[in-house]
């Protein structure tokens, strides 16, 4: 309890000049954080609407997706969650859409949604693009809230943000590249606090039938991150997954995974703990997804 306060306690005070964080962009999916969130160039599952939206013109299934993560439970006290549905669909003229739900929410104090509705075209064999319409909306939900006057009024803001992707298949590579947040959407309460422009670039092979490779690296204002990532198909239908993620902000990460299919079914796990910088006490944190493959 003590520690749930004090969580509380930070959180709120800091709330209101740093709310975009909880719009950061950290990686959706166990999959994909599992391969170190190098994902731009991969993008062949419903995830495309967060990582880079051309990436649904490219898929002939239909697919739902769910994701549950605790982020951070050994700093959070297990109060910070994030989720994630999405559904995509492939229609006429190699046009594949695709909408999500994000919710990231601190139980008790504040809540930050996403509602994504993408579409990606193939205009060529070996170039597609693609692009994705976002809802934001910040609101502080804590009973705190009300014996503040400033606040009670005034405990909420939403904006509307722009993603674009691109993806070019050069032989065997496929080349991904995307930019989210394109109009900087200010989700402030009483001062203007945008989210951040995200600058992501990728490639990712397949060095055989079973084997992915990928790489990506990333920019947001001054912080560059650099990942690489691989599945490998063991058997069938087991898949384990292994990446890293570093950047000039003297932080890396090492993330691990494994997929189960089962028919139509998918179950995907990840652990992703901060190695170095970080707070000291981060015990890492775990994801869950669910693909069901619709058709």
């Amino acid at each position: 309890m003590k520690n749930r306060s004090f969580v509380i306690l930070y959180w709120f005070v800091t709330l209101i000049t740093n709310c975009y964080c909880f719009f950061d962009d950290i990686g959706m999916g166990a999959r994909q954080t599992a391969i170190g969130n190098a994902f731009t160039a991969v993008c062949d599952d419903v995830y495309s609407i967060y990582y880079n939206p051309a990436g649904l013109g490219q898929m002939n299934n239909s697919n739902i997706a769910m994701m549950y993560a605790q982020l951070w439970p050994s700093i959070s006290g297990e109060g910070l969650n994030d989720m994630f549905v999405g559904v995509n669909t492939l229609l006429r003229n190699n046009t594949g859409v695709g909408f999500s739900w994000q919710t990231r929410k601190l139980e008790g104090v504040v809540s930050a949604d996403t509602v994504s509705v993408s579409a990606g075209r193939k205009v060529k064999d070996n170039l597609l693009i693609g692009v994705t319409g976002k809802y934001l909306k910040f609101e502080l939900t804590g009973d705190e809230v009300n014996t503040i006057p400033e606040l009670r009024n005034n405990n909420s803001k939403s904006a509307f943000s722009l993603d674009l992707g691109v993806l070019l298949r050069v032989k065997d590579i496929n080349i991904g590249m995307s930019i989210k947040n394109v109009n900087t959407p200010d989700i402030g309460l009483f001062e203007p606090v945008p989210v951040p422009m995200v600058l992501k670039a990728g490639v990712s092979k397949k060095l055989t039938d079973k084997v992915l490779l990928a790489m990506d690296i990333s920019n947001i204002y001054s912080v560059t991150e650099f990942s690489i990532g691989s599945e490998i198909m063991v058997r069938e239908n087991i898949i384990i997954r292994a990446g890293m993620l570093g950047s000039n902000a003297e932080y890396s990460k090492i993330c691990l995974g494994a997929g189960l299919k089962i028919n139509k079914l998918q179950l995907d796990y990840s652990y992703v703990v901060q190695i170095l910088g970080g707070v000291g006490n981060d015990t890492g944190t775990h994801r869950v997804s669910l693909n069901f493959k619709l058709k």
